[in-house]
């Protein structure tokens, strides 16, 4: 059995590694030294996570790199020193380009409600502040709010404390008309769906047919129907409890070269349209429900031109901007 072992890098080397973003390229040897050599390159992430947080219009694109690249590794390393810090950099607006967004493009929904279970240790307090603060997003809020629930699946919070939190949170919410309000009451209630918490049903349906919880997200007829799955979040691997950040960006789209790209592509387009032709009663449902998606045939790919840039639509065709979306 061979080990591979990783060239020997300096802190100054590491860090330049992680700020240089290069097209299909992921920075596997700096991310493997800054996990060994953790201690000495702490306080250089912990300084661009101070800096964005008071001033997050003073980074440059090297130093939006590093912060990424430096929050997936504190992460990984269960560096719970910066948990607060983390907490201060995402209580901010999270919309499409916004400061946070441009940062962490797909991060915020596919990976926050893992960075805060794993950061947070016991401390649900600091994220229940979050999830009531007026300066966070919709997204940070739901994230915040997944982990609250993932810690009641891993009895680290009772039934009766989720309860509260609930209560507290419809209360703050119900007089709430925003669109960050509305994501956050749609994503609580699929969240008490899946868990079943009936207490808070004709509750829920009345803010939906109030227009009050985000019906693109769930529908009134969704919340009304009730359809209890049972899903536990840690279980399912939408809450990580621990994390590794070569393993998840190896499976981004800006982390492959075009032409895996295209293979990727090509395979989920083939997927699609063989579910299309074994399963033609899904899509003529979904035709009633909406009769502008059309399912006839599979949609025409976005095609990426030879050099994508920071801000062009990844391939992927999720819309997101191609340089922080995950293709997966």
């Amino acid at each position: 059995m061979t080990t591979t072992i990783m060239p020997s890098m300096t802190i100054s080397e590491i860090i330049a590694d992680l700020s240089d973003f290069q097209e299909g390229i992921l920075p596997t040897d700096a991310l493997h030294n800054a996990a060994q050599q953790w201690h000495e390159c702490w306080p250089e992430i912990r300084t661009v996570m101070q800096q964005f947080s008071s001033n997050p219009s003073s980074l440059s694109e090297a130093q939006n790199n590093l912060l990424f690249m430096g929050v997936l590794l504190a992460v990984q390393q269960q560096e719970y020193q910066a948990y607060p810090l983390f907490l201060t950099l995402c209580d901010r607006d999270d919309q499409y380009d916004s400061e946070l967004e441009a940062v962490f493009g797909d991060a915020l929904t596919e990976l926050f409600p893992s960075f805060f279970y794993i950061l947070s240790q016991n401390d649900i307090d600091l994220l229940n502040q979050l999830i009531g603060s007026q300066s966070s997003g919709g997204y940070v809020k739901s994230a915040a709010m997944f982990a609250i629930f993932a810690k009641y699946e891993s009895g680290q919070i009772t039934h009766d404390k989720l309860v509260q939190f609930i209560r507290a949170w419809l209360d703050l919410f119900v007089t709430d008309a925003s669109e960050v309000s509305a994501h956050f009451l749609a994503s609580l209630a699929a969240s008490c769906i899946d868990h079943d918490l009936q207490q808070f049903k004709q509750e829920l349906v009345e803010l939906a047919t109030d227009f009050k919880i985000d019906p693109d997200y769930i529908s009134p007829m969704e919340i009304e129907d009730w359809l209890a799955m049972e899903q536990n979040s840690i279980k399912s691997g939408f809450i990580r409890t621990q994390f590794n950040v070569i393993d998840e960006l190896s499976h981004w789209a800006a982390y492959r070269t075009p032409e895996e790209n295209k293979i990727r592509q090509a395979e989920l387009l083939e997927k699609l349209t063989e579910l299309r032709q074994n399963s033609p009663q899904i899509f003529d449902d979904m035709d009633e429900l909406a009769d502008d998606w059309i399912y006839d045939m599979p949609p025409m790919p976005y095609i990426a031109p030879d050099k994508i840039g920071r801000n062009d639509p990844c391939p992927c065709g999720s819309g997101k901007k191609y340089k922080k979306c995950c293709m997966e």
